[in-house]
């Protein structure tokens, strides 16, 4: 459910700061100077409880302090950077242009394996091993990316091996969100095929850049970006709590 709500603060009339609040527990900041006004009016007014903060890092730092005063909730507080590409450069990988792998989104057929691997990727990225909750939010995220047609599955002479998912896309941009490989079928370079297919089919829709946020510790992530040709945009923190911060409105 991508449903969210908009606050903004102004000063004489100019916008000066947005946060944007989803269904999805999402919060994303991006007001380097309204946060004092914001998040109390968040609090008064969101429909919707608060489980990942996503900004610059001093404002999602500031956000967390605004919001919440007990840092053990926090599970994961990460700083990571915005990659950027204009898709005319994109660089194909040699392994995509062999005519063994192919690339397509995933029907409702790859559901049984896709609602594993997204189960596993947010356990892996989680440190959650067997968290049932996390199991099942898995198959909800792979059966909505299916239905909206925004997963991609690579396979090596036809055999599933690695998908991406695209988490937004405009006319003038698309942004690739979840990546993830088996790992039986890692350290063979299907995660860069599989995104760089998606991305040359985007290009052939007239869409002329593709982001990309990456932990600057994910070493296997940032070479990926670096052989598809991108490169760094902007800094951001990653927040996710524990458990979803509710309020009563």
């Amino acid at each position: 459910n991508h449903a969210g709500v908009f606050y903004g603060a102004f000063a004489d009339e100019e916008l000066e700061g947005v946060v944007a609040h989803f269904a999805d527990r999402s919060l994303i900041v991006q007001a380097p100077n309204g946060l004092n006004k914001l998040i109390p009016a968040l609090i008064r007014h969101t429909p919707f409880a608060v489980e990942g903060i996503f900004g610059p890092p001093s404002q999602a730092s500031q956000t967390l302090a605004l919001l919440l005063e007990d840092r053990t909730q926090v599970q994961m507080n990460e700083d990571g950077c915005l990659y950027e590409l204009s898709l005319e450069m994109l660089i194909l990988p040699q392994n995509l242009c062999t005519g063994r792998l192919t690339a397509d989104v995933a029907a409702v057929d790859d559901l049984p394996f896709l609602r594993q691997w997204y189960g596993d990727h947010l356990t892996e990225t989680l440190h959650a091993k067997n968290n049932p909750k996390k199991r099942q939010e898995g198959r909800h995220l792979a059966d909505r990316g299916v239905s909206e047609q925004r997963t991609w599955i690579l396979c090596d002479d036809e055999q599933p091996v690695s998908c991406c998912e695209v988490s937004a896309w405009v006319d003038e941009a698309v942004q690739v969100g979840l990546i993830f490989t088996p790992s039986e079928y890692r350290c063979r370079r299907y995660a860069r095929a599989v995104v760089a297919a998606c991305l040359y089919a985007a290009w052939k829709r007239s869409i002329p850049k593709a982001y990309i946020f990456c932990n600057k510790s994910n070493s296997a992530a940032l070479k990926l970006l670096s052989v598809l040709g991108f490169t760094p945009s902007d800094t951001y923190k990653r927040i996710l709590l524990r458990q979803p911060v509710r309020f009563q409105v």
